[in-house]
């Protein structure tokens, strides 16, 4: 089973993380849940979206073998 966890205050996270990007909508979310899309922290203080979960060993396709 894939963790959960919260984001409640998505500002935050630029003055706390020092992003150097312009502002990227971060969703309040106080329950993150697998397949949902997340902030993710690159190491270059540049924050991205991506999709929250595994892709299971047996997916031939990762894109429609998720839900």
């Amino acid at each position: 089973m894939c963790g959960r966890y919260e984001l409640i205050d998505g500002k935050r996270v630029y003055s706390r993380f020092q992003v150097t990007q312009s502002m990227l909508t971060i969703p309040d979310n106080g329950d993150v849940r697998p397949t949902q899309q997340v902030v993710v922290l690159q190491t270059d203080h540049v924050l991205s979206l991506i999709k929250w979960g595994l892709v299971p060993a047996w997916a031939k396709d990762p894109v429609s073998d998720t839900r």
